[in-house]
């Protein structure tokens, strides 16, 4: 088979939500660049908040990030896009006129104000996962270089904010409680198609692997864009393949499937 190029969600693809990943997923993806193929996460974490060391173990090549606003390959930076400054500032007004935690996400350092997010959960999880890279927005003045920003919804306006942001940004839904907000421009796919030049392999040759709506774009980009058992109903209207479930050794079944291993 030609080589190709294979992407890879993180979350409930790659590991479940206690962040443990199958053996089989493990062993598969070592499998997949013996046969001299070139393997990539592909996440909305943005590089700052990709730091376990399991997941970073992984047979990899490299890295695309923040919804493709940075790639990275072989150790070597392809791209890092980040937010304009006067931008930045008018969209952190934005949300907090309308008092709607957000993280700001960057490749170094998360940006979140602890007073935004009370008795959440969430908020504990970064404070422990991001340690002193996790800095409050207030006070950080210039020091901000960001991605993309994650944002929990609480206000009634969400229309004529989404409005206000949708000239410059692609917004993400999850649900009804959050949303992705990244610049026009960029996209899981975009990352994709930026290594698929780089390297001179064909888009065709590509295959995608992810769960949830902010996996469509690279879903329906990819020659091939397979969806995890578990997945949502979204991801899986526009997958080429729904494969079995993560913890039923869905990705290394549906690598076999297609011949990669």
């Amino acid at each position: 088979m030609r080589k190709a190029l294979v992407f890879f969600d993180i979350d409930r693809t790659i590991w479940d939500e206690k962040q443990n990943i199958p053996d089989s997923t493990i062993r598969a993806l070592k499998q997949l660049r013996k046969n001299g193929h070139k393997v990539f996460l592909n996440s909305g974490r943005t590089r700052a908040f990709i730091r376990n060391e399991d997941v970073m173990e992984l047979s990899l090549d490299g890295v695309v990030a923040g919804c493709g606003t940075y790639v990275e390959s072989d150790h070597e930076v392809l791209l890092n896009h980040t937010i304009e400054r006067n931008l930045l500032v008018r969209t952190i007004d934005i949300f907090k006129t309308h008092h709607m935690p957000l993280v700001l996400e960057g490749c170094d350092y998360l940006f979140a104000d602890a007073e935004d997010f009370p008795d959440d959960p969430f908020f504990e999880i970064l404070k422990h996962v991001m340690g002193d890279c996790l800095i409050p927005i207030e006070g950080a003045g210039c020091d901000i270089r960001i991605n993309k920003y994650s944002v929990n919804l609480a206000d009634n306006n969400l229309s004529e904010m989404l409005g206000d942001l949708s000239i410059n940004y692609n917004i993400i839904m999850h649900g009804e409680d959050f949303m992705e907000v990244v610049p026009k421009g960029f996209s899981k796919a975009s990352g994709m198609k930026l290594l698929s030049e780089h390297f001179g392999i064909p888009m065709e040759d590509t295959f995608a692997f992810g769960d949830s709506s902010n996996d469509i774009d690279m879903l329906k980009a990819a020659g091939k864009g397979i969806v995890m058992g578990n997945g949502t109903d979204d991801a899986k209207s526009v997958g080429d393949y729904i494969t079995k479930d993560l913890e039923d050794d869905g990705v290394e079944h549906a690598l076999n499937m297609f011949g990669l291993i």
